[in-house]
């Protein structure tokens, strides 16, 4: 019963995490799309209930995960591991980046400077917020495959760190910049 109870939470958080995952990307399209200081304060304030649906969602999966795999786990499961370790690097990744850019873009809303919305803009739509966000999908992803495919050790570790790299491509592809300097001509 109690096996029963805990798969029932642990598939409820699975739908949370799934849910504030969406929130994040529904809300960053309303940081985008701020035109004044005012609603970049609002969408920020908005995107802070985010964390009142991850962070829940995070602590349970893994609390009834090590439940579930203690009970149910043995050799040949080691994917098991891998993905419960993936949640915490999911919230270290979330926490850090986009945790430290949107602290950053709260201190120079708040400060005094004439061209503060401009660069509080550039902030939350720096490298930082979109390499969180898509580092974040991506191992939800990756936790997903691992679950269908139940892969060895070896094959677990390099699909998460494939799904990683994938989602570092994309970012580094989307950017505006070139990699290369033109020279100029003058």
């Amino acid at each position: 019963m109690i096996f029963l109870v805990a798969k029932y939470f642990h598939i409820l958080s699975v739908l949370g995490l799934i849910g504030g995952l969406t929130m994040e990307v529904l809300l960053s399209k309303g940081l985008h799309s701020s035109s004044s200081k005012d609603e970049l304060q609002l969408a920020l304030g908005q995107y802070r209930m985010v964390k009142w649906v991850a962070l829940p969602s995070y602590l349970t999966i893994l609390i009834t995960g090590m439940y579930l795999s203690s009970e149910r786990g043995g050799p040949g499961s080691w994917w098991i591991a891998v993905s419960l370790g993936s949640f915490p690097l999911m919230a270290l990744i979330g926490g850090v980046l986009t945790g430290r850019a949107f602290a950053r873009t709260e201190k120079i809303l708040n400060g005094k400077n004439s061209d503060e919305f401009s660069e509080a803009k550039r902030t939350v739509e720096g490298f930082d917020v979109k390499a969180s966000l898509r580092m974040r999908l991506s191992l939800l992803l990756a936790i997903l495959a691992l679950m269908v495919f139940q892969p060895r050790f070896e094959i677990s570790i390099t699909l998460v760190f494939l799904f990683l790299g994938l989602a570092l491509l994309s970012v580094f592809s989307s950017r505006q910049r070139p990699l290369h300097f033109k020279p100029s001509r003058g």
